[in-house]
C-alpha cells in the first residue's frame, strides 16, 4: 500500500505505464509501496481497483506480489523501517508522520521532528512542510517562526501550494521574515492558480484592504468568488459582506463533498467514491477502512431502508468468513465495488456491454477493447511479447482449443457471467466441444440471470430462429428488449 510522503528525491518512473514520476508528489499524482519501493502514478495505482482483477490480486502489490499491509500494523512499519535504513527520504518522511501522529508506534514528536529533519536535509518536500508545521507550533522541536518560515520556503519553491500559501502569509504578516506585501502576493498568487482556495482569499483580502496593492473590490470580489466555488466559508462570508455593501444578491455556493474520513474535499483532480449505502464517500479504500467502525450502524441503517444486499465488508465483520476475516474491513465491500465495475486495463475506460467491441481474455478473465488489443499487435513490442496476454503474461491458447476451453471452464466454474456466456457460444457453434444448443441454452440463462447483455440477446437469437427451444417470436422480443435496455444493440437475425 502507498504512504503519503510527497517528494521522491531520486529519478524515478511509474511501474505501471513507465512514464516518469513528477518530483512534487500531491495526494493526487503519485503512490509509494512499502514492500518494494516502488512508485505508480496515483491515477495507474487507483485503475487497479478499478479492474477486473480479483481481491485477491488487488490485495497484493502490483509489482512484487507481496500481500497489502494493513496501516498501521507492525508489519507495515517494519516495511517503512527497512527503507529508512537504507537512508530512503521519502521512507523518512513517511515513518515521521507515523510517529507524529501515533500510528502503529507510540507517538513522538521529537522522533517525528528527528525523522523529518532528515527527509527534509534530502529535498523531500512534505518532510519539509511538515517540519515547518512542527517549527511553527513547537512541537518537538523549539518553537520558531523564523525556522518554520525557511522550511515552509524551501517547500514553496518545490511548487507545494499550501507552503507557497504561508510563506505568503508570512511575508504579509513579517512573521518570521522582513514584512513585504509585495513578496507575499507573489507567492500567495503561485499557491492560488494552483487552486488552493486559502489564498485564493487572502488574495481577495489584500485587493480589499489595499494592502501592497491597490484597492480594488472587483479583483478581491473575482478571488473570493473562485475561493467561494471550493467552499472556502471565508470566501463566502465576506462575498456576502460586499455584496450587500454594494447592492448584490450573493451566489448560493454548495459546499464540496468531503472524504468522510480525512476531510478531503472533490475537486476535478481529486475524486471521492461512495460507500454502497450511499451515505459517505471516501478518497480510497484505505478512508473506508479507518472509518468502518464509526459508520458501520448507519450503514446498515441505510442499506436496510434502501434494501440492499448485506456488504462484502459486513459478512467480514460478522465473521461469516472465519476468524482471519474478522481482522478485515469495510475496505474489502470498497473494493469488490470496483471489481464489478470492467473497464479495459489499457484505455481505462468502460467496456461496452455489446461483447462484439471487446475481446475476453480466458488467462486472466480481463476484457480489452479491441482497438487497444489491436494496438499492442502494431506496437514495437517482440512477437513473443505479442503471442502473450499483455496484462498477465500467460501465452495466448490457440482458438478451440483444449488450453483455452479449460481457461474457459475454469472462469464459468467460478460463476463469471460473461464466461458461460462465451461457453454458451461454443456448445451453440461446436468450436471445441460438441456442439449442443441444450447446453448453449443452460449456460445462456445462466449468464443471463446475471444481467449478461450478451446472453440475453443469444436466448433471444435462440427463440428467433427456434435453435434448441420451440420457436417464439414473442420470447425473442422479450429477450431482445432485455439486452436492449443495458445498451445492446441489435444485430440482423434475419
Amino acid at each position: 500500500m502507498h504512504t503519503n510522503q510527497e517528494e521522491e528525491e531520486e529519478e524515478d518512473e511509474c511501474s505501471i505505464c513507465n512514464e516518469s514520476l513528477p518530483k512534487l508528489k500531491l495526494p493526487t499524482t503519485f503512490a509509494r509501496m512499502t514492500c518494494c519501493g516502488k512508485g505508480t502514478h496515483k491515477i495507474c495505482y487507483d485503475n487497479i481497483y478499478k479492474s477486473s482483477m480479483s481481491n485477491e490480486q488487488k490485495n497484493r502489490c502490483i509489482m512484487c506480489r507481496t500481500k497489502h499491509a494493513v496501516a498501521g500494523s507492525k508489519e507495515k512499519i517494519n516495511q517503512i523501517r527497512r527503507w529508512v535504513e537504507k537512508g530512503k527520504a521519502w521512507a523518512q518522511c513517511a515513518l515521521g508522520q507515523k510517529y507524529d501522529l501515533g500510528v502503529g508506534v507510540e507517538q513522538s514528536c521529537q522522533r517525528a521532528a528527528e525523522l523529518f529533519e532528515l527527509a527534509a536535509s534530502q529535498g523531500n518536500v512534505m518532510a519539509q512542510f511538515n517540519l515547518g508545521n512542527m517549527c511553527r507550533e513547537g512541537r518537538g522541536v523549539d518553537q520558531s517562526y523564523e525556522r518554520a518560515a525557511q522550511c515552509y520556503e524551501a517547500a514553496a519553491k518545490q511548487g507545494q501550494a499550501d507552503a507557497q500559501c504561508n510563506v505568503g502569509l508570512y511575508y504579509v504578516s513579517g512573521r518570521g521574515v522582513e514584512q513585504s506585501f509585495e513578496t507575499g502576493r507573489k507567492w500567495l498568487l503561485k499557491a492560488a492558480e494552483q487552486g488552493n482556495d486559502n489564498a485564493q482569499f487572502y488574495l481577495g483580502c489584500l485587493y480589499s484592504n489595499g494592502d501592497g496593492v491597490k484597492h480594488s473590490n472587483e479583483n478581491a470580489r473575482e478571488w473570493w468568488m473562485k475561493a467561494a466555488e471550493q467552499g472556502n466559508e471565508g470566501a463566502i462570508e465576506s462575498l456576502q459582506k460586499l455584496d450587500k455593501k454594494e447592492g448584490r444578491t450573493t451566489p448560493s455556493f454548495t459546499p464540496p463533498k468531503r472524504c468522510s474520513t480525512c476531510d478531503a474535499p472533490k475537486t476535478s483532480t481529486h475524486k471521492l467514491r461512495n460507500c454502497k449505502c450511499k451515505g459517505a464517500q471516501y478518497c480510497n479504500a484505505k478512508c473506508q477502512a479507518a472509518h468502518w467502525k464509526s459508520h458501520q450502524k448507519e450503514h446498515r441503517r441505510l442499506c436496510e431502508e434502501m434494501k440492499l444486499t448485506n456488504t462484502e465488508g459486513e459478512r467480514k465483520d460478522e465473521g461469516e468468513e472465519g476468524a482471519e476475516a474478522k481482522k478485515e474491513t469495510a475496505a474489502a465491500d470498497f473494493q469488490q465495488q470496483e471489481e464489478e465495475e470492467d473497464v479495459c486495463p489499457v484505455c481505462i475506460e468502460a467496456l461496452q456491454k455489446d461483447t462484439t467491441k471487446f475481446v475476453r481474455m480466458v488467462c486472466c478473465g480481463k476484457g480489452m477493447h479491441f482497438w487497444c488489443f489491436e494496438g499492442i499487435k502494431v506496437s514495437s513490442l517482440s512477437d513473443e511479447q505479442k503471442r502473450s496476454c499483455p496484462l498477465c503474461r500467460a501465452k495466448h491458447p490457440t482458438e478451440g482449443s483444449k488450453e483455452g476451453m479449460e481457461r474457459l471452464r475454469r472462469w464459468a466454474d467460478k460463476e463469471k457471467a460473461w464466461a458461460q456466456s462465451m461457453l454458451g457460444a461454443r456448445y451453440r457453434d461446436g468450436e471445441g466441444v460438441d456442439q449442443s444448443y441444450q447446453q448453449a441454452r443452460e449456460l445462456f440463462e445462466l449468464s443471463a440471470t446475471q444481467g449478461n447483455a450478451s446472453a440475453l440477446y443469444e436466448l433471444g437469437v435462440m427463440y428467433h430462429q427456434g435453435q434448441g427451444v420451440d420457436q417464439s417470436y414473442e420470447r425473442a422480443a422479450e429477450y431482445y428488449e432485455a439486452a436492449a435496455r443495458q445498451g445492446m444493440p441489435r444485430r440482423s437475425t434475419v
